[in-house]
């Protein structure tokens, strides 16, 4: 987002300014406004008696722009795009930044190694089946992989492990890393590896393998405090996962000092308390936790109405303080999925190919052939329908570049006319931005 302010705001002169499309006027506490730019991320407070005047500035940014009285305050509102130039659109600009993203020199291939699983959380949206990768579609997968090194122009290529629990599959993960890593070096493109696991089922000697494929990247996932966890995820050989996951924490930063670790935190309004922090540092101690990145998530069933605000924010300043560290970036930029790229794709246990990893099985709209090439039961249908080429709401809306609209899936299901589907968005984006800013600021 820098290269908004640094170049769009270039050619600014006086007299020749306007408001923001995209500034979010919004109560703070009893006292105070928070004022706040969806491009930027930039904010700052104002009391409420002098919200009026600051709103009339903004409106009308000529009037005061060559008042002496005011050119401290123009030029706040300026580098943090409140105001910006007459001729600068910041649509297109939006536009041009979605564009980039989707047509990215990256590749992110997505492998679902299983669709089982050694627990049954409660919200998971998957129906567990005793179905794993077969080496026929290994095969194919490393036949594609090979093909996609060989002929596309790319900066970087990315595995990323989901399942089920992929590390019920190790061999797999084994062996098409390697494959991979190996491909990588042969057309100079960096190779990235990531898993999203639920930690369970780590130990030294994967750790060792894993550290040979280059698996840097873990997102682990916990469900509470080590009391409601071990209510939620639990098996007959495994009564302590917490304190299990905790364990494993504690062996992938040891033996793997490149690890970037995602704790994240699947929450409920039953279970987000302070307590969580607590059992962790018991378990962790502070040169772990300054190596684990915080994340708590909205388990999706929740309402978010239903989360008390309070405890959420208290929770993450328990977090910061107990030295984790702590991505708030993450909720002002939930924007585009990963499914509007080009170079993306999630490869099923069968062979299976689409756009997203959180479908069903039997949606999925390809299939992965022996050649290493994708065979299309119907068109991609989301290259063509974006929220840009299709009329609909989030085109005007506020909050587009902190939304960017629904989600690929969404959108075929509302197909022709797209719409919100986020209820009572002012809420919800009033939640996330006031504790964006907050512990932003440290407030």
């Amino acid at each position: 987002m820098l290269s908004y302010q640094n170049e769009a705001f270039k050619t600014l002169t006086p007299n020749a300014m306007k408001e923001s499309r995209y500034n979010i006027i919004l109560t703070y506490n009893a006292n105070q406004n928070l004022f706040f730019n969806g491009i930027t991320r930039k904010g700052f407070l104002i009391s409420k008696k002098n919200s009026d005047d600051l709103v009339r500035v903004l409106q009308t940014p000529n009037k005061f722009s060559n008042n002496n009285a005011y050119s401290s305050l123009i030029n706040k509102l300026y580098e943090g795009g409140f105001i910006i130039d007459e001729q600068f659109d910041e649509f297109n600009y939006i536009q041009n930044m979605y564009e980039s993203y989707r047509n990215e020199e990256y590749m992110l291939l997505s492998i679902l190694t299983t669709y089982n699983c050694n627990f049954s959380c409660w919200y998971c949206t998957q129906n567990h089946k005793q179905e794993t990768i077969t080496p026929d579609i290994i095969k194919h997968i490393k036949k594609f992989i090979q093909l996609t090194l060989e002929t596309k122009p790319l900066k970087s290529f990315e595995l990323s492990w989901f399942g089920g629990e992929p590390l019920l599959c190790p061999e797999a993960i084994i062996e098409i890393s390697d494959f991979t890593q190996q491909q990588c070096t042969i057309n100079h493109v960096e190779f990235i590896n990531g898993i999203t696991t639920n930690g369970s089922l780590l130990n030294p000697s994967l750790i060792k393998a894993f550290k040979k494929i280059s698996l840097f990247n873990y997102q682990i996932t916990i469900d509470g405090c080590e009391r409601i966890h071990n209510t939620i995820r639990h098996s007959p050989a495994i009564p302590n996962s917490f304190k299990l996951i905790c364990n494993n924490f504690k062996l992938i930063i040891d033996n793997i000092p490149q690890c970037n670790i995602t704790l994240r935190f699947n929450y409920t309004s039953k279970n987000i308390s302070s307590e969580l922090i607590e059992d962790l540092n018991k378990y962790l101690n502070k040169s772990y936790r300054n190596r684990i990145e915080f994340l708590p998530r909205k388990v999706w069933q929740e309402k978010t109405e239903s989360i008390p605000e309070y405890d959420l924010n208290l929770l993450i300043c328990k977090a910061k303080e107990s030295g984790f560290k702590v991505n708030l970036d993450y909720d002002v930029n939930q924007g585009c999925c990963y499914g509007e790229k080009h170079n993306y794709y999630t490869i099923f246990q069968n062979g299976c190919v689409d756009k997203c990893a959180n479908i069903k099985l039997e949606h999925a709209r390809g299939k992965l052939t022996a050649n290493g090439k994708i065979e299309w039961n119907e068109d991609i249908w989301e290259f063509q329908n974006t929220i840009f080429n299709k009329k609909s709401s989030c085109t005007h809306c506020k909050y587009l570049p902190l939304c960017m609209g629904p989600c690929p899936v969404w959108r075929r299901r509302m197909n022709p006319k797209f719409h919100c589907i986020i209820p009572n968005k002012e809420y919800f984006f009033s939640r996330i931005i006031r504790s964006y800013f907050s512990h932003l600021n440290n407030l």
